[in-house]
Formats: C-alpha cells, structure tokens, sequence
C-alpha cells in the first residue's frame, strides 16, 4: 500500500469515534485524541498528523454559539497541515479560524451521521468539503470539474438550514 498519511482525531464521541473507526477499516493509522483516559496521552501525537478531523462539542449557550473550544485545539495542529471541522459551527467561523491560523489549512466538512446507521455514513458521505477562498486563493491546483465551490459562511448557513427542514 502507497505511504499514506497519518490521520488525527481530537474529539472520539459519537462522530469523531466513527469516522476514525472508517479511517481504521480502510487501512489509514489513525491517531485518537480525546479527553477519555485511553486517549489522553495522544495529545502531543496529533502534531505529527497530515490531516486532523476536529469533532468537539459547540454548545449553543445564552450568550450565543461557543466555538471557543475549536480554535483551542486548533493549536494542537502543526503549521502546513489540514484541520477538517466535523463539528457545527455558524456562517464566517471557518474564516475566522483560517486567520487566527494562516499556516494551517482550515476546513470545513459538516457531518451528517444518523444514530441509526453511523458507521454507513461515515463511509458514505453526502458533502465532502467546503474550502474557503483564501485557500483556493493560495491553491495552483483548479479544483476537479465535480468540486462545487462556495464561500464556506454560504456551506456553513445551508447546512444549517438543511438540519432544520
């Protein structure tokens, strides 16, 4: 098999455990970082990730939405590589963080897993990503002719409203 890239995940509640267990399953290493004893000790470990799936809680609280907890281990990702939101998160946030960190690649690829068939929908995904224009900007690469491409508050807001119809 080709060198394939290391795989982090910080978070391994109901999303991030699945879709790591996806990674697993079709032959990736994967590391698990997550406040849970078993994964604990993995933090400084996601450093040396290609690519790292961030799946952690974005409670909605009286004062508004708190991402607090994305930009914070955000931090925990090396300058050059990519971090995949998989949680929610409103219209401009992935922007944000993209110029908190304009040496990590931010992006933004919401989940749309079902209790009932979880690990389908891991291995089966309607959107894959959603990559801001200051990426695309910076990209020499066009992207593939099946790439839509939006600006990621235009993804962020249909997601939302998706959930809710």
């Amino acid at each position: 098999m080709p060198n394939l890239p290391l795989i982090g995940f910080i978070g391994q509640g109901f999303i991030g455990r699945n879709y790591a267990d996806d990674f697993e399953r079709r032959g990736f290493d994967v590391v698990r970082y997550s406040m849970d004893p078993e994964h604990r000790n993995n933090k400084d470990k996601i450093a040396d990730c290609d690519i790292v799936f961030i799946a952690v809680p974005t409670p909605t609280t009286p004062s508004g939405f708190n991402s607090d907890i994305i930009k914070e281990v955000l931090a925990l990702v090396s300058p050059g590589k990519s971090a995949v939101i998989k949680s929610t998160i409103l219209p401009g946030t992935s922007e944000k963080l993209q110029n908190h960190y304009p040496d990590r690649f931010v992006f933004h690829s919401p989940e749309f897993l079902t209790e009932a068939k979880a690990s389908f929908d891991a291995a089966n995904p309607t959107l894959i990503l959603s990559v801001i224009r200051l990426i695309m900007k910076n990209t020499k690469k066009e992207p593939k002719k099946f790439w839509m491409s939006c600006p990621a508050p235009h993804l962020t807001l249909y997601v939302n409203l998706r959930r809710r119809s």
